[in-house]
């Protein structure tokens, strides 16, 4: 087991709840979602196991470190990108790779080497010599996943990954979170999306301040009742093909369509959203930007005490 939480909890100053019980494991080869809507712990979380954050009460070992006695060891066998930017906006992006592999303990040689593959990876190639505070959010959150490339570590927790990218990169991400897996390292990766986890993740801790289930996405896919799918449109005529398709596919309770998107409601019982943004995709319509999201999280609220 690379990654064992017990009980942990987090009660910050002032009173206010981050966790107040969170327990799981995370293997080798193993991607791990922690599953819940926003503000449910799953930041704090990642933030204890990999010691930025020292917990209340409860206990924590990554690769069989204390996570609060040992922490310098447990750093030295983890990866963090965190949701928040921790970029030097005033390097280029190939200066901020090289930069952090050489904190990851990389010679410069190393590290721009690294930094190429990496580059390569989340197709940066062409903005290596761009400075990150010209470039766009998106661009930016590809340049801080790529540090999760640049060398192998043991554990890699990933807050909100895909956040700001477009849909094909995100499909690219997650196939590259699942390669990253399968060399080896444990995967603890927080996400608010339940089709992110289906696409990605071996099992899921269900978080709302507490674990209220876990195990695969299928055995707690029930908590969420619906999902709300939203795609703006380069055309009109593409407005009309999507929504065709989308009225055809079972479990697709509505859909709507506006000036320039295309607004549905799925069952999340009934459709497989990775199934269904794969076969959206193949359809090479004009998709400006694709959003799927829970929207209903009601079982899972009303649980909470």
């Amino acid at each position: 087991m690379s990654v064992v939480a017990e009980d942990l909890k987090k009660i910050y100053r002032g009173g206010t709840v981050g966790v107040k019980e969170v327990s799981f494991v995370a293997n080798k080869c193993e991607v791990l979602c922690l599953l819940g809507p926003n503000g449910a712990g799953k930041t704090t979380t990642i933030g204890m196991l990999s010691t930025i954050i020292r917990p209340t009460a409860g206990r924590g070992y990554v690769c069989g470190y204390d996570i609060v006695r040992e922490a310098r060891k447990v750093r030295e066998h983890i990866l963090l990108v965190p949701q928040e930017q921790a970029l030097e906006l005033f390097l280029t992006v190939e200066e901020n790779l090289i930069f952090y592999g050489m904190l990851l303990g990389l010679s410069r040689s190393e590290a721009k080497d690294a930094a190429r593959r990496a580059m390569e990876l989340l197709g940066l190639e062409q903005y290596a010599s761009r400075r990150v505070i010209d470039l766009s959010g998106g661009l930016q959150r590809r340049v801080q996943l790529a540090y999760a490339f640049l060398t192998h570590r043991d554990v890699v927790f990933l807050d909100e990954p895909t956040i700001m990218l477009d849909h094909i990169y995100r499909v690219k991400v997650w196939n590259l979170i699942r390669e990253l897996a399968k060399r080896g390292s444990a995967i603890v990766m927080a996400t608010n999306e339940l089709e992110e986890a289906e696409a990605v993740c071996d099992r899921v801790v269900f978080l709302n301040k507490k674990v209220l289930a876990q195990g695969t996405v299928k055995e707690v896919k029930g908590l969420v009742d619906a999902i709300k799918f939203e795609a703006v449109m380069r055309s009109r005529d593409d407005i009309e093909k999507l929504s065709r398709v989308l009225r055809d596919v079972k479990g697709v309770v509505d859909v709507d369509t506006a000036e320039d998107r295309v607004k549905a409601l799925l069952d999340a019982k009934v459709v497989d959203v990775n199934q269904l943004l794969q076969e959206v995709s193949r359809l090479g319509l004009g998709i400006v930007e694709l959003r799927v999201e829970s929207i209903s999280w009601r079982d899972l609220r009303s649980s909470i005490r």
